[in-house]
């Protein structure tokens, strides 16, 4: 009898055991789900911009998929050793991805703010037809701008394929450029980029045009008199806004 109890007793513990052990299976299998479907969305988003991590991040898919279809539960806890490894590969996997299309969208993002900065340079041109086409292509790119920043913060929801928002980039880039050639030359242009950088240094604070236009004269290594007649001419192409302030 004490034998027989002692026996159940150990069959009760190895069932227990089991039982536990298939809980904790279902939970792993679970997370197992969730981020093969993450990591589908991954692959599909990255096939373009990192065809390696796509194709290391659909293998993992596939091998997920096999070991949710064929289940051994004959060894239950070898099972869960092997489900848990996977999650912990597929979560560091997924984390990766993220990181790299994050990088992929600030480059664009980046690209694009570029762009804007020469658009909005454009906009305030004289010519009547260039800043208005100027302002039509810096619409363009805000709203890319916009798409870009979305992915950025919820990249599977959006699912934005970067590869077109790149070529949509390029296009405008493109478009740009001819709108930009002929209004200004590379000295006029290394004014401009330095009155930007100023005017963000100064925010809205003052400073004498003396002060001014030896600032431009050294960071641009025109002289004095070049810096000062070219302070003239973007300011009368509209590339600037200067606010004079006399005192006697």
């Amino acid at each position: 009898m004490e034998e027989y109890a002692a026996g159940l007793e150990r069959s009760v513990k190895v069932l227990t055991r089991y039982a536990v052990a298939l809980d904790r299976l279902n939970e792993e299998l679970n997370k197992l789900e969730r981020l093969a479907s993450e990591l589908d969305k991954w692959g599909s988003l990255l096939r373009d911009v990192a065809p390696h991590l796509s194709s290391e991040a659909l293998r993992l898919v596939s091998r997920v998929n096999r070991l949710l279809q064929q289940l051994p539960l004959e060894d239950p806890l070898r099972t869960l050793d092997e489900a848990s490894i996977t999650v912990r590969e597929a979560r560091r996997l997924s984390r990766v991805c993220k990181s790299v299309y994050a990088n992929r969208v600030n480059e664009l993002l980046s690209s694009a703010s570029q762009l804007l900065k020469s658009l909005r340079r454009a906009s305030r041109s004289t010519s009547i037809m260039t800043a208005s086409e100027a302002r039509m292509y810096e619409k363009e790119v805000r709203k890319i701008i916009s798409r870009l920043e979305e992915a950025l913060r919820e990249p599977l929801s959006h699912g934005l394929n970067l590869s077109p928002i790149r070529e949509e980039l390029k296009k405008l880039e493109e478009a740009s450029s001819k709108l930009l050639e002929g209004l200004l030359s590379g000295e006029e242009e290394a004014v401009v980029r330095e009155l930007e950088r100023l005017a963000r240094a100064l925010e809205d604070r003052g400073v004498e045009l003396s002060t001014l236009i030896e600032a431009l004269s050294r960071k641009t290594g025109l002289s004095i008199e070049r810096a000062a007649y070219l302070l003239y001419v973007v300011e009368k192409k509209g590339f600037a806004r200067l606010h004079v302030k006399l005192k006697p």
